[in-house]
């Protein structure tokens, strides 16, 4: 499979017709737009779960229906004086090839959660924009976007079920030209929640230089839970621009601050373009581990939710402007070498007791100074190489072990 896009990338939907369970919500907008010049109101609320598809399906009806796109991020709203200029742009200028335009607000809770003048700013818009205005949210029931609702004609989005999930899975793969087990697509569906963009991303983590998944796999995506959370975590923290939502993040997906702190410090480079962004996030990186450390010492947790709030909300808050790009989060290094290294002393210690068992000698002993010896034995000589391997009833990856080069 061509890893230079992620299946999100790949198969973003262009077209209606690459929308998965929400006919009745198409529908809907479709007749929004359609009728605008007579509705009283000139904003459609669009809500539902993560992954479901409101995003998506604005920039399909948009392809489809000769729509200019004109989003607005939380950057955009720094008072009255800008939303005015954005909005009068966006009106008055013409549009490439005479197309008609729209107004998309993503994450509408983050631009009324700010402290600058958001919710006004937006109220504005709505008052005075001669162009649809789309908002898109997680909650419909946040009380944070009480006051714009009855501004609204509201359209929910409802969870995915697993069976078109499936289906959609298996247009991809079958484009892909991957085999596939209809077991492993069901596990996928059914463990995202209804997430469609969980849903591939699982599914890319399957496929990277593959020709086939099988059932087997199930096993690898079960091991890979844990990490995927932390990756969950990690993306929201990043994405959202909403410090409060940030520090929830962790709770929501039960992950330690100290697999955090990892995490991030890592991908930070990945994520934030601007040095000034990236230096500002390590700085509360760095506060956020001066904490834990005196946690650790001290016995103090009154302190954890300093360290956490340092940790999440901070890197939340250090970036000028969200990176809408699609990132592939490393795994940090450290525990990378941390879980090498532990399978190496795990694999000399069993090396070790076969061989005390022979000699009779304490296993420090034996890994101090037989091990060593073996290891020459087995960088130089075959044949005396195999005898060892069947007196001590030697493992493949023992073998392989005591095979690595120590000599140049």
């Amino acid at each position: 499979m061509d890893m230079s896009l992620s299946l999100v990338e790949k198969y973003t939907p262009k077209r209606i017709s690459d929308i998965v369970n929400q006919a009745e919500s198409i529908a809907s907008i479709i007749n929004f737009l359609e009728n605008f010049e007579k509705k009283k109101k000139k904003a459609l609320l669009l809500y539902g779960p993560t992954g479901c598809g409101k995003t998506s399906t604005i920039y399909a009806i948009a392809n489809e229906f000769n729509y200019e796109i004109i989003q607005l991020t939380s950057e955009d709203f720094r008072g009255k004086e800008v939303v005015n200029l954005v909005i009068k742009n966006a009106i008055s200028t013409t549009s490439l090839f005479g197309r008609k335009k729209m107004i998309l607000i993503d994450e509408l809770e983050s631009f009324v959660a700010s402290d600058k003048g958001g919710l006004s700013s937006l109220l504005d818009i709505i008052a005075s924009s001669k162009v649809p205005i789309i908002l898109i949210t997680l909650d419909f029931w946040d009380s944070k976007i009480l006051p714009i609702k009855p501004y609204c004609e509201a359209i929910e989005f409802k969870k995915l079920v697993p069976k078109s999930m499936v289906s959609k899975m298996k247009k991809i793969l079958e484009s892909e030209n991957i085999e596939y087990d209809d077991l492993v697509l069901e596990y996928i569906a059914k463990n995202s929640g209804g997430d469609m963009r969980a849903a591939l991303n699982d599914l890319d983590i399957l496929c990277t230089n593959r020709k086939r998944i099988s059932k087997e796999d199930i096993v690898f995506l079960e091991e890979r839970a844990q990490e995927i959370n932390i990756f969950t975590a990690v993306q929201k923290i990043f994405k959202t621009s909403n410090p409060i939502e940030s520090m929830e993040t962790l709770d929501a997906v039960n992950i330690d601050i100290d697999t955090a702190i990892l995490w991030l410090a890592e991908n930070i480079p990945n994520e934030y373009v601007s040095k000034i962004d990236r230096a500002l996030a390590y700085n509360y990186i760095s506060r956020s581990d001066v904490f834990m450390g005196r946690i650790s010492r001290r016995q103090n947790w009154e302190l954890l939710s300093w360290a956490i709030n340092l940790a999440t909300a901070g890197v939340t808050f250090a970036k000028s402007k969200v990176n809408r790009e699609f990132v592939r989060y490393s795994r940090p290094s450290i525990i990378a070498k941390l879980s090498e290294s532990k399978k190496a002393r795990q694999i000399l210690k069993s090396i070790a007791f076969k061989i005390s068992t022979q000699t009779h000698a304490s296993t420090k002993i034996v890994a101090e100074t037989y091990v060593p010896l073996l290891r020459v034995i087995f960088n130089h000589n075959e044949e005396l190489s195999l005898k060892f391997k069947d007196l001590l009833s030697l493992e493949k990856e023992e073998v392989s072990f005591l095979s690595q080069k120590i000599f140049n």
